[in-house]
């Protein structure tokens, strides 16, 4: 987790605020000292150690992965971004809503966006998923419509 492609005389791997969120690994890891600096955020990351909150140093939350929510982080600010970042929170990412295909069969999934002409639903454990918006009965195309620009 804490390998870096770079070459050794650039530098350190990561910077001050940098976020790592609902990363699943086989055991529990430890920060190498070298790797970035003390202002690191571990948030659903199983760390050596557990739990530390330290506004100056490392902020870990050793949350089970899998269970934090969001799942994807970047996916829920960016559909917050591009929400308009209004009052409903429909568009956050948070939302979990029922899509419907054009057969009828219902998916349980989060908004994460519009890519070209396939929706991003993002399923209850964080997988995302492309979807073709014309398998989509009209109402959840409506949906997808609505929540891509609110």
């Amino acid at each position: 987790m804490f390998m870096s492609g770079g070459r050794d005389a650039i530098g350190r791997n990561a910077g001050a605020g940098n976020t790592y969120w609902n990363l699943t690994s086989k055991g529990s890891v430890e920060m190498p000292d070298d790797f970035g600096p003390s202002r690191l955020n571990f948030i659903g990351v199983r760390m050596r150690g557990g739990s530390k909150q330290d506004a100056e140093g490392p902020w870990i939350e050793s949350i089970r992965p899998g269970s934090v929510e969001p799942p994807d982080l970047h996916a829920a600010q960016l559909a917050s971004r591009l929400g308009g970042g209004g009052e409903s929170n429909e568009s956050d990412g948070n939302t979990m809503h029922e899509w419907t295909n054009t057969e009828g069969k219902t998916i349980p999934a989060r908004f994460g966006g519009i890519e070209g002409a396939e929706v991003i639903l993002i399923l209850d454990g964080g997988r995302e998923v492309l979807y073709p918006l014309d398998k989509l009965s009209v109402e959840s195309q409506g949906l997808a419509r609505k929540l891509a620009n609110p």
